[in-house]
């Protein structure tokens, strides 16, 4: 059994009287798992990086070193990169989100998460722009362009509904217009 803290995983360790026989659990936990902050251990020992990230996901160092073993020279790399989505809290995913998006891996290239951490910044990149030529337009043609409708306008990451606008953006007589 994997405990990701120390009091419930000695809960967990706690024998069990059947009457005719004990049992005992095998409980795995942040007292039985070493926090692997060394990239070159995590890399020599990629499972236990694994087991250590999932009990000792609150050590940013930790996690630092998680990234590591998604590099295409370790076996198992894209096998880790979907389980530190699917198992991880949200907190540790979002800063290896973070990691990952802020820091060049090279290696990591070939993840489901890299491509689809690439595939959103694009897709954010070409609403941006979009979203830039449509206050453009608006500003061309002397429209009344409030604090609120620009925010909206460069806080929308909808590419369709930006191009929508931006298509409308000739003729509406108003931003209000435009907007609603």
């Amino acid at each position: 059994m994997l405990c990701p803290t120390t009091t419930v995983a000695r809960w967990a360790a706690t024998p069990i009287d059947f009457g005719a026989g004990t049992l005992t659990p095998t409980v795995i936990g942040p007292d039985t798992i070493p926090a692997i902050a060394e990239p070159d251990t995590a890399r020599e020992l990629p499972d236990l990086m694994m087991l250590s990230a999932m009990v000792h996901h609150h050590n940013r160092a930790v996690l630092r070193a998680l990234t590591r073993i998604f590099a295409a020279d370790i076996p198992d790399h894209e096998l880790y990169d979907v389980l530190s989505r699917l198992i991880l809290p949200k907190s540790a995913r979002e800063y290896l989100e973070e990691l990952m998006t802020t820091i060049n891996f090279p290696w990591a290239d070939d993840t489901e998460y890299a491509q689809e951490q690439r595939a959103r910044g694009e897709a954010r990149g070409k609403a941006e722009g979009k979203a830039e030529a449509l206050l453009t337009v608006l500003e061309s043609r002397s429209l009344t362009i409030t604090d609120t409708d620009r925010a909206r306008i460069l806080g929308c990451d909808d590419g369709q509904q930006i191009q929508n606008w931006l298509t409308r953006a000739a003729s509406v007589p108003t931003v209000e217009d435009l907007l609603t």
